[in-house]
């Protein structure tokens, strides 16, 4: 496995890949069934594995603060989120998120991380200060997406999943869909 003309050990069943903002440190989700799983860090400048960090088992998904202080990784099969300082590649908290996470996104402007859980449908909002869910919404079991679009966030709010509706960037809060098809918050978007 090449990276930028080296060879580097990902870890085992590599299946996401995510790089810190700053571009210090590549992050590779391994889903090894074998094992407990977890994340492996590797340095972008040396080419070396700076971690491999046990973090739940399943599958990962990452991301990351804005300032690239704290990494967050989704443990499927455990039903957690687990959080890692960066500057430090230790774990920090362990957060029971819901059944089987399968999407993650964070938002600079609440300062959240918000996982979307397959399982049972749920969204939560998780506080990058507290390390606690702050927010919790239900929707339709199978959910596998959220994100956050910065050009809504500016405006207070972040998108979600259609079946969700919206979140309100600005608190954390996660919202009902528009009363009202046509509405000012309910612009068709493009695919």
């Amino acid at each position: 496995r090449a990276l930028a003309g080296g060879e580097v050990e990902p870890g085992a069943r590599p299946t996401s890949v995510a790089l810190q903002g700053d571009g210090r440190y590549l992050w590779v989700g391994n889903d090894d069934a074998e094992g407990p799983g977890g994340v492996t860090v590797i340095d972008t400048e040396t080419l070396k594995v700076a971690a491999r960090l046990r973090t739940g088992a399943g599958h990962h998904e990452l991301a990351f603060t804005e300032d690239d202080r704290l990494a967050f990784v989704t443990n499927g099969e455990d039903g957690t989120l687990t959080v890692i300082d960066v500057a430090k590649l230790s774990r920090v908290a362990d957060i029971k998120v819901g059944s089987r996470p399968s999407a993650l996104a964070f938002s600079p402007l609440s300062r959240a991380a918000y996982v979307a859980n397959e399982g049972d449908g749920t969204i939560v909002a998780v506080d990058s200060t507290r390390l606690e869910i702050v927010a919790r919404k239900k929707a339709e079991p199978g959910l596998r997406g959220v994100r956050v679009e910065a050009h809504l966030e500016r405006h207070g709010r972040a998108g979600g999943a259609a079946v969700l509706g919206l979140i309100d960037g600005a608190e954390a809060a996660l919202a009902d869909p528009p009363a009202h098809p046509g509405g000012p918050d309910d612009r068709p978007r493009r695919a």
